[in-house]
């Protein structure tokens, strides 16, 4: 049971409650599952013998046939029951479509912890409770009550509210958007967002993911399965209660405290999901993410033949921290035999009112060429002198030709609509006014960003190895005894020293020295709890401690030098003094660290100053203590982001008796993964990946950036005088279920037969354990005997599988 693929492609459907009433829900959703033939589908209702052509059954026990989707049409106080017939008959998912009143606020949480408990004992997933169904064009599933009959497509739309859900998925097939799904969450008791992007990642027809998000239920898995799909395939989400008001109202409607946007926000950007601010931009920005070109940066160059044009979108360029690309001295001299008269050389490019097509594709031509152009922008207002159908036939042609973003703005409504199918089947975004082309650029811009961001090697940060925390958790474990709620002064000033962050103590010569006139900048760093995402971090300029204004940035732990440093940028930290900046990286991660280690500190604040030596000191510091904390079975109950797990660094020796150690994997390590993987033969590569691999900085960050909720890397590192170098490693992925996981090993030709690949096995295995796993496997060649061998000798089952390929499999339990 519990199989979503079944669930979203199933040979047998059952709708419960089905009923041919004439204008009702149960009719519409009716006809909408009738009108897949390659179905098998079962009607239930006691109180109906048959519903159109269909024989009723009184039960869902009653069928005889084995269930995988059963569609159940209830109103609260019945709902129960039917969702239990479907558990005790084995059914493998349901989407439950409630109808009438809903039960009171304190009913309702026991209903749906009633519903979670039949799905934990039974299996079986469920939608809902209060969706509005499921649509799946490709496949021709519909089971829903909706009309909306979209197109098959690329783009799945997963709501989690039904009214909104409904009407954006409506404006989506006026806009002719193709769907590879649409899904309507409802109360979200068992399946969310993080099952359904986890199902997606997998799934053949989907490029990209709309979100329509009011709160995240469990954050952790959320940004887990976000990451993953956003490495390759963009996420944009719309989620409303930007601000306290909306907030509020936001609240009051999800009948719970949701956590703050700007925590939401920073939570999206920190695994590459693009936020869309309003509903307009949310297809919009669907559409373009998917194109074939994204911009290499910022620059953009706009092509217009109305000058007044081209200023409304220099100030929508502002608007969004974007630029206008400056042109090469060969572009201004191309440019000025083409446009006749006094032009300006300045950019926006004014072609003049009586440009023709020729003269359009010319300065297109020009500005694709030079090299300090990221993006174009062409401007079409409707003119005497150039059929817009056919400069759109011709601009899309160009297109065709550069890895550059071609945006199209036609204006002028159905006079210039002619030609605008020629842009749509280039692939080429196209736009009535110029606001939505620059907001559309700024948005496939920002997505780039953010995926280079995911893929950016931070620099590595000097091992804090003085570190001495048992002490201090041995002293937080009393204080707790003690009833003790809050650390200040000398109390504080352990912890801080511990973790490299330096105090400015009270000596005579320091208070001198912390004399206003030298202090140049005071920071505050601050470590609250948000009631969805857990532990965050809060960078405030002193001088500016209101949201919505610069000096403010929010963060989540743990992070690396890269993290540090954007929390920075968008804090707008200073940096002129290169020491201090590199200080003040620094100090966020070992505050972060410092967050991670003890989840029994509910806030934490630090007032750093810089002084006029450009150094950093902590000038004062508080931390709030939870006295009720219990530890539990999770190391990190407080963070949404598994940190770098150090407890899992070992040392060992290779048979030859060199030392090494084996530890996980981490981001910095991508030079020398790189080294490693350049020295690897042709054969080696070929038994590990089947193929040849084309080494390069993204695959290599793919490979070192983990998330350790779902994968652990380990690699061996050998120190040869002053040098390091990875000599191997092994991996564990995880399944999105959690029930098994799949594990592959490399080793440098060099260090064949030392035992490395078997103490990575070992430990492999050991984790799988660690993690409650139900089976560990991997695939192997088939003509990799000295691989087989060793699987085999770890009491792997091989099968033999088409392609020359054999799987290996180990039950955990």
């Amino acid at each position: 049971m519990g199989d979503l693929k079944k669930m979203f492609d199933p040979e047998t459907v059952v709708f419960v409650g089905a009923d041919d009433h004439e204008g009702s829900i149960e009719r519409a959703i009716l006809d909408n599952l009738l009108s897949s033939h390659k179905r098998r589908l079962y009607a239930v209702n006691s109180n109906k013998n048959k519903v159109l052509h269909l024989d009723c059954r009184p039960t869902v026990g009653d069928i005889d046939d084995h269930i995988d989707l059963a569609v159940i049409v209830a109103p609260d106080e019945s709902v129960l029951n039917r969702i239990e017939e479907c558990a005790e008959k084995g059914v493998e998912g349901a989407v439950v479509i409630s109808t009438g009143p809903r039960t009171s606020t304190n009913d309702r949480k026991c209903f749906e912890a009633r519903i979670w408990e039949i799905r934990k004992n039974s299996g079986m997933r469920i939608i809902g409770p209060d969706s509005n169904g499921i649509i799946l064009p490709n496949t021709g599933l519909k089971a829903t009550f909706l009309k909306a009959d979209p197109a098959p497509g690329s783009t799945a739309f997963i709501s989690q509210s039904g009214t909104i859900g409904n009407a954006m998925l409506y404006r989506g097939v006026a806009h002719r958007i193709g769907f590879s799904m649409f899904i309507s969450l409802g109360s979200m008791v068992d399946i969310d967002f993080a099952d359904i992007i986890d199902f997606l990642q997998e799934d053949y027809f989907t490029k990209s993911i709309m979100l329509y998000v009011e709160h995240i239920r469990d954050a952790k898995k959320f940004l887990s399965a976000s990451r993953c799909f956003a490495r390759n395939k963009p996420i944009v989400v719309l989620k409303p209660g930007r601000y306290p008001q909306s907030a509020e109202a936001l609240t009051a409607h999800a009948g719970r405290e949701t956590g703050t946007d700007a925590v939401y926000d920073a939570a999206f950007k920190r695994v590459g999901i693009v936020r869309a601010k309003e509903t307009e931009d949310f297809f919009d920005t669907a559409e373009v993410l998917v194109s074939k070109s994204l911009p290499g940066g910022a620059r953009l160059a706009v092509i217009t033949n109305s000058g007044g044009i081209g200023i409304i979108i220099c100030d929508t360029l502002t608007e969004q921290k974007g630029r206008l690309a400056g042109l090469s001295e060969i572009s201004v001299e191309r440019l000025s035999r083409i446009i006749p008269g006094s032009w300006s050389v300045n950019n926006p490019l004014d072609i003049l009112g009586d440009a023709d097509m020729e003269r359009y594709v010319e300065v297109t031509d020009i500005c694709i060429k030079d090299e300090g152009v990221d993006g174009i922008i062409v401007v079409y207002a409707p003119a005497l002198h150039c059929d817009p159908s056919e400069l759109a036939k011709s601009l899309a042609g160009l297109s065709k030709k550069t890895a550059k973003p071609l945006i199209a703005v036609w204006m002028g409504g159905q006079y210039s609509s002619e030609g605008i199918d020629y842009f749509r089947e280039a692939a080429v975004p196209v736009y009535e006014t110029p606001e939505d082309a620059v907001r559309a650029y700024m948005y496939m811009y920002n997505y780039r960003q953010g995926i280079e961001l995911l893929n950016e090697t931070p620099e590595e940060v000097p091992q804090n190895e003085m570190k001495l925390t048992n002490h201090l958790r041995v002293i937080v474990r009393n204080a707790i005894k003690e009833g003790k709620e809050i650390f200040a002064g000398e109390d504080v000033v352990g912890f801080l020293g511990n973790y490299g962050i330096p105090v400015l103590k009270g000596t005579p010569h320091d208070e001198k020295h912390a004399a206003q006139e030298n202090i140049i900048d005071e920071w505050a760093l601050r470590c609250i709890r948000d009631v969805d995402f857990g532990a965050v971090i809060l960078l405030i300029s002193m001088s500016s401690k209101m949201r919505h204004q610069t000096g403010f940035a929010v963060g989540l732990p743990p992070l690396n030098r890269v993290l540090a440093r954007r929390l920075m940028e968008e804090a707008e930290f200073p940096v002129e003094h290169r020491f201090t900046v590199k200080q003040m990286e620094e100090t966020l991660i070992n505050f972060s660290n410092l967050i991670a280690d003890f989840p029994e500190f509910t806030e934490i604040e630090i007032e750093s100053v810089v002084m006029a030596d450009d150094k950093m000191y902590a000038k004062s510091a508080t931390i709030q203590i939870d006295k009720g904390y219990q530890k539990g079975i999770v190391q990190y109950p407080h963070l949404v982001i598994m940190p770098y797990p150090s407890r899992y660094i070992m040392p060992w020796k290779l048979r030859d008796g060199r030392d090494v150690i084996l530890r996980p994997l981490r981001a910095e390590d991508e030079p020398l993964i790189k080294e490693m993987m350049s020295s690897l033969s042709e054969e080696t590569l070929r038994v590990r990946f089947f193929v040849v691999m084309e080494i390069n900085h993204r695959m290599l960050m793919q490979f070192c950036n983990i998330d350790y909720d779902r994968e652990i890397a380990f690699v061996a590192e050998l120190k040869e005088g002053e040098k390091k170098r990875i000599i191997g490693g092994g991996r564990l992925i995880i399944e999105p279920d959690f029930k098994s996981g799949q594990f592959a090993l490399l080793i440098q030709d060099d260090f064949h037969g030392k035992g490395l690949g078997e103490k990575f096995l070992d430990i492999l295995i050991g984790i799988a354990q660690e993690r409650e796993l139900e089976e560990i496997y991997g695939v192997v060649l088939t003509e990799n005997e000295k691989m087989l061998r060793v699987c085999r000798k770890f009491g792997f089952k091989p099968t033999k599988l088409p392609d020359g390929i054999t799987r290996v499999s180990l039950e955990l339990n």
